[in-house]
């Protein structure tokens, strides 16, 4: 279609430099699926899928045969939850999408267009947005709590497809020093590695992947406050963010590549490199909401306490706006610990200093985007 409309590979490249692609997940009424309901028929799908892959291969006995278990668990399974959903039941249902799909699909079109394209460091358009747990006036039982549940499960699943995915490739990146060259960059971090197992001592590529699993794993607690599912063989320091990450998985494809040529440049290596362009240690961006009949209450509690104004509800819009830009152009903060506020206020406040934490801990792409809703002028 590019080709038709007279655009070079250039061209698209230009494009998608600047482009932004971010399918936004939400919480419905309408899904009322139990987790268990939808985690049987995705092991459904999961074996009719297995077939399509294995095709002459497929044992279709075994296969019919595990159709008919999960079927008959499915048919013997309630539809619907016996009490009513919490934020978190939201939260758990959105990241089992994340993991079974977007973990695999958009890291996979991601590494598809730079292949097309021959541009292997075309920025990552695609990034995954979500409004569950960040969306106030969707569900009102949002804070700043829930806030933080929602990003501490989000990075425990991406972190655990890491993990995962470094520890096959330590079984898989077998090459002996002695017989490879390595890049001076990878014996340096080889060297640098606290792993002091003699069975690895000429296996750069592996000690260097035992130093990548126990940082991820150091960081788990950090960004989970749960410990890794797996503990590594010995101690690190948590990786300050995803680029550091990304880098260390980069000096090992450097190495792969410059040694052994584009065999290693299309790799599960590679799909991970490109996992961490995408996701990062957060998985998905959270949009913050919230009704502007409560900023204008938060607003006005928190004036009218620092003496401000009396009743900025009943302002025209002029004199708002004067009041409002004083106070941004004010060095003195407006908010007192030492006095009373509304239960709201302080709600809205925990928010926002949840989200202060979140974009310490995750970086600037955890959160974008705050939105006022029903606003008018």
């Amino acid at each position: 279609r590019l080709v038709a409309a007279g655009k070079t590979p250039a061209d698209a490249r230009d494009l998608l430099a600047g482009a932004l692609i971010s399918p936004v997940l939400t919480a419905h009424p309408s899904e009322v699926r139990r987790k268990s309901v939808i985690d049987r028929i995705a092991a459904v799908s999961d074996l009719l899928d297995a077939c399509d892959q294995n095709g002459a291969a497929c044992d279709l006995e075994a296969r019919n045969a595990g159709l008919r278990r999960q079927v008959t668990i499915l048919w013997a399974t309630r539809l619907v939850r016996q009490a009513g959903l919490v934020v978190q039941d939201e939260i758990d249902t959105v990241v089992s999408f994340l993991d079974r799909v977007f973990l695999h699909v958009a890291p996979a079109q991601l590494a598809d267009w730079r292949r097309r394209l021959e541009a292997p460091d075309l920025p990552p358009f695609i990034r995954i947005g979500s409004w569950v747990g960040g969306d106030r006036d969707g569900n009102p039982n949002v804070d700043g709590a829930v806030l933080t549940a929602a990003f501490r499960s989000q990075a425990r699943a991406v972190l655990r497809f890491y993990l995962d995915e470094v520890n096959a490739l330590g079984a898989e990146l077998s090459l002996s020093g002695s017989m490879s060259a390595v890049s001076p960059a990878l014996q340096a971090l080889a060297e640098a590695s606290g792993d002091r197992s003699p069975h690895r001592a000429d296996e750069p590529y592996r000690r260097v992947l035992s130093e990548i699993y126990a940082r991820l794993a150091a960081t788990h607690p950090v960004l989970t406050g749960q410990p890794a599912p797996r503990a590594p063989s010995f101690a690190a320091q948590p990786y300050a963010g995803p680029d550091a990450f990304r880098a260390d998985l980069a000096v090992l494809q450097e190495s792969l590549v410059s040694n052994h040529g584009a065999v290693f440049a299309d790799d599960r290596l590679a799909r991970l490199i490109t996992a961490a362009d995408v996701f990062g240690f957060h998985m998905a961006t959270l949009d913050l909401r919230q009704n502007s009949d409560v900023h204008e209450r938060v607003v006005a509690d928190l004036l009218k306490v620092a003496g401000v104004s009396e009743d900025y509800a009943a302002l025209e819009e002029e004199a708002r706006l004067s009041i409002l830009a004083a106070e941004l152009a004010s060095g003195r903060p407006l908010f007192n610990p030492y006095a009373s506020y509304a239960d709201e206020t302080l709600k809205e406040r925990g928010i926002l200093q949840a989200a202060a934490e979140a974009l310490r801990l995750f970086g600037p792409q955890a959160i974008r985007t705050h939105i006022v809703s029903k606003t008018d002028a």
